[in-house]
């Protein structure tokens, strides 16, 4: 079983922690080199390959959390944020909870959401109480779309409508 538990991870470099990564076998060899090399950030091409309107690629620091326990399975969680106090608050709180058996996780179901913004609506009113009245046909239609998704139990559950005045929010 890979180890989790690292202690003192962040007083190592950077190369350092790669290669006790690797030693712990939480990174391939391949992908401890890339690491190594600095030199794993995506260009554009391949960028604009993976999503519409790419104008370029944003980094932001590769950081792992060790100390994880979840689901009985040592773990350590890799994050991409901007704020040190995360990853170090993450790392205390994993290895508090170890003594107590770490993290229970279970998913029921996959669920994601999806987001439609209406603006410049005359009669937000009137425009919503159509569309509430339309709930069923929507979903249908939207099912209609991926049949095979629905067939396999997935598709839409639900619609959620509201409304957001942003003159409001904004002042």
């Amino acid at each position: 079983m890979n180890k989790s538990r690292i202690s003192k991870l962040y007083k190592l470099s950077i190369a350092d922690r790669i290669i006790e990564l690797e030693s712990l076998g939480w990174l391939s060899s391949d992908n401890a080199k890339r690491l190594k090399s600095g030199l794993h950030v995506i260009n554009n091409a391949v960028a604009d390959k993976m999503i519409e309107n790419t104008v370029g690629v944003f980094g932001l620091p590769i950081s792992v959390a060790p100390n994880f326990i979840i689901n009985n399975r040592e773990c350590i969680v890799p994050l991409v944020v901007e704020e040190p106090s995360i990853v170090a608050g993450l790392s205390q709180a994993a290895l508090m909870a170890r003594d107590t058996g770490g993290f229970r996780a279970h998913l029921p179901q996959s669920l994601l959401t999806g987001q439609i913004h209406l603006i410049n609506i005359k009669n937000i009113e009137a425009s919503l109480t159509s569309l509430q009245k339309e709930c069923s046909y929507l979903m249908r239609k939207i099912d209609e779309i991926h049949p095979r998704l629905s067939a396999r139990g997935g598709g839409i559950r639900d619609i959620e409508f509201k409304i957001i005045n942003l003159q409001k929010e904004s002042a």
